[in-house]
């Protein structure tokens, strides 16, 4: 298979230099690399597993000819180095080195100097996974020359010798585009071991593509004569280089790539000099000459190679889609009598320009795709996804297309002649080693980056809740759930940030978190004024940011919500022991709109107010006991001075206290999940206990405190979330209480 570029000064036919790639990992992503003030393209793709190596160029400088780079990544598309020649100079093709051998291989690379003119030499150079080079120009001829395609056979002419590559040189006599073609051997040390070409009358140009077969034989591709007279021509050869068959099109063709699939032969070309793609399938040992099925691709305004999958087949080239010229790929299924084309994709980020475009089949049923390509105010840089063989990616467009049949006869080729020819001296090149930066792509937001969400006042279930609802606010407020992004190469932990936002208020809060999992507490004191806040959610998706907006109504609205009035009063009620009695107690953030009527001590006294937040009521009792402490609780609408709701609560059972008059009791942490460690005044007695009750006064735990130990440690993993009292007694005699929540 092949990928061609054009060449600085077009040939007799304008043909295209080919470079090829392929990759194989399970890992997808879409990355660019290099600089944004130079220009850098990718144009062949190579794996050695785990890792790639990639053929390109790039531009030294603004308006400089380009130098051939090689450049290697992980399996996970991080730049590890690039080889830059020194000299202008473009590679061609590429292949791992000698097998059998143990990952990681080297590389060998072929290719010409540039301009492409009569000063060209050919190139070919031998890459460690290291980045280490050695490399060497090649004097074929006095005019242009060039190193095209290399592969590897299976059953060579000489074992020494297994590389084969398919060249081109100018033919003495003739005019300055003039070519022949030239076949050589090679080793994995860069040794020419025989130099052959083709020696017939005509403008030849069929070395465009080379592929071997298991037994020995070649197939090469492209066309014969100058652009009036010429013809496109696949040819098969011997491991020789003579031609034992092969086909040649009475119509002005070229061929620049071919493909195996079964028994058959793909092979992707053009007319010219105007271009029109088509595509073909021949039989393998290419007679009867005339294809199985033959195509036009009108879409395409250049194509540069083809390659298969089974019974699916891929092509590559340009097309004007998107209102810009750029590369895509079509496939089509290649049974036979005739093709079915299944799609047509292209890759788009928001570019201004494209360079190029190659794709190239990897195991593990994916492809990648390489071009250059320029972001707004930017050079182009060399582009690389990996990704499935329907090359779905965040970035990934569709456009419609069409293929129709066409009607080319075919004959079999004149003859051939080849001839050996002198070995070409050669001498060594230098190079530099870049290293270029990075940049991450394809990580964009779904439609649901933000899910899976709930939110918990401050005790009770968990509440689900999605983007755009609204939600009561209980004195804290806390949301959870999951922020994941769409794409091949995204962060692990993506960051999240959240603001807090009040009509009349502004900002309010913000905070920040990490997916995929997150949370959010926002405190009570944040809620300062009546009115719906809104919660924004951002999360951070490589270029991409994704937004949640949840609404939160605030209790300032009164006589709205009967359970919010209920978590309001249990907020902000507290009991406190004092010497010989308790403290009734309640906190400033209390609404203006909420108080206590009365409190209830038990023992026959009442105190009564209306007592409102940052009240305090204290009482004691006349002798040690057993009492009940209850009070009425009341929302009141202040517009109207009408009672919305009421409720009469037992908070807790007390008792006065003996040994501990003076002393506090003390619970952290609180709120609480799964234990808490409680801290007495005093070492527990024997015979002290703990017991745990619900508001109504229901017993829920009870444990015996550990002797002589002032921490106590208590497991609360098997109680439902809410409020909870916990009461010390000790000789039958509550001591002490204090009140906790549990998560």
């Amino acid at each position: 298979m092949g990928i061609f570029r054009s060449l600085a000064i077009a040939l007799a036919v304008p043909i295209c230099l080919l470079f090829c790639g392929s990759t194989v990992h399970a890992q997808t992503f879409q990355r660019l690399y290099g600089s944004t003030t130079l220009r850098n393209v990718f144009t062949k793709v190579i794996p050695d597993p785990p890792y790639y190596y990639v053929l390109g160029y790039e531009k030294p400088a603004v308006g400089a000819l380009p130098r051939a780079t090689v450049t290697r990544l992980d399996a996970q598309g991080n730049h590890l180095w690039t080889v830059r020649l020194d000299v202008a100079s473009q590679w061609n093709d590429a292949i791992l080195g000698p097998e059998p051998a143990p990952s990681p291989r080297s590389l060998i690379v072929v290719g010409h100097t540039l301009p492409f003119n009569g000063t060209t030499r050919s190139l070919a150079g031998v890459v460690t996974p290291a980045g280490l080079f050695t490399g060497r120009f090649y004097d074929m001829s006095s005019g242009r020359e060039t190193f095209h395609r290399i592969v590897r056979n299976p059953v060579p002419d000489n074992p020494s010798f297994p590389y084969y590559i398919a060249g081109i040189e100018w033919e003495p006599g003739r005019g300055t585009t003039w070519d022949e073609v030239v076949l050589l051997t090679m080793d994995a040390s860069l040794n020419i071991g025989w130099k052959k070409k083709y020696q017939v009358s005509t403008d030849d140009e069929f070395f465009r593509d080379i592929e071997a077969l298991p037994n020995g034989d070649m197939i090469i591709a492209g066309n014969r004569g100058s652009s009036t007279i010429g013809s496109g021509v696949v040819l098969r050869i011997s491991n020789t280089g003579t031609v034992v068959g092969g086909v040649s099109s009475a119509t002005q063709l070229s061929f620049v790539d071919v493909a195996f699939m079964g028994s058959n032969i793909i092979a992707a070309g053009h007319e010219y000099p105007t271009f029109a793609a088509r595509l073909m399938m021949f039989n393998l040992n290419l007679s009867p000459p005339q294809p199985v099925w033959q195509i036009a691709l009108p879409v395409l305004t250049a194509i540069r190679n083809v390659w298969t999958s089974g019974n699916d087949i891929y092509v590559t080239g340009s097309a004007n889609v998107g209102g810009r010229v750029r590369g895509v790929v079509l496939k089509l299924n290649g049974g036979a009598p005739s093709p079915t084309l299944l799609w047509m994709k292209y890759l788009d980020n928001g570019e201004v320009s494209y360079l190029e475009g190659t794709s190239w089949p990897l195991s593990s049923g994916r492809f990648a795709f390489t071009d250059g390509r320029a972001k707004p105010g930017q050079r182009e840089r060399a582009f690389i996804s990996v990704h499935d063989l329907d090359m779905n990616t965040c970035m990934t467009e569709t456009a419609p297309t069409t293929i129709s049949a066409t009607n080319y006869s075919f004959n079999s080729p004149a003859g051939l002649t080849i001839i050996l020819d002198p070995t070409p001296p050669s001498a060594s090149v230098g190079y530099d080693i870049l290293n270029w930066p990075v940049e991450v792509l394809c990580c964009k937001c779904p439609p649901d980056a933000f899910k899976n969400m709930t939110y918990r006042p401050t005790s009770g279930p968990n509440l689900p809740i999605a983007c755009g609802d609204t939600a009561d606010w209980f004195y804290i407020f806390t949301l959870g759930g999951e922020f994941m992004c769409e794409g091949d190469s995204c962060p692990p932990m993506p960051p999240i940030s959240w603001t807090l936002t009040h009509p009349t208020l502004g900002h309010v809060a913000s905070g920040a978190d990490n997916g995929p999992n997150f949370q959010v507490a926002i405190p009570g004191t944040s809620f300062t004024a009546p009115g719906v806040y809104t919660l924004l959610l951002s999360g951070i998706c490589d270029m991409d940011t994704c937004y949640c907006e949840i609404f939160i109504k605030t209790p300032g609205c009164c006589c709205r919500d009967y359970q919010a009035f209920i978590h309001r009063i249990n907020s902000a009620v507290s009991i406190t022991s004092i010497p010989g009695g308790y403290q009734f107690s309640i906190s400033n953030t209390l609404l203006s709109c909420n108080f206590i009527e009365w409190v209830d001590w038990g023992d026959g006294q009442v105190d009564y107010g209306p007592f409102y937040g940052g009240s305090v009521v204290s009482h004691t009792y006349n002798s040690s006991g057993t009492y009940t402490i209850k009070y009425l609780a009341i929302e009141k609408d202040p517009a109207t001075g009408l009672y919305c709701w009421e409720k009469v609560d037992s908070i807790f059972i007390v008792g006065t206290k003996d040994t501990w008059e003076d002393n506090q009791l003390r619970l952290y942490p609180n709120p609480t999940t799964n234990s808490f460690t409680l801290e007495l005044p005093a070492p527990a007695s024997a015979g002290t206990r703990i017991r745990i009750t619900d508001p109504t006064g229901r017993l829920a735990l009870e444990a015996t405190a550990e002797v002589g130990s002032e921490r106590q440690q208590v497991q609360t993993g098997a109680l439902p979330a809410g409020l909870y009292f916990v009461q010390v007694i000790e000789a039958g005699k509550p001591l002490g209480v204090i009140r906790f929540a549990k998560q």
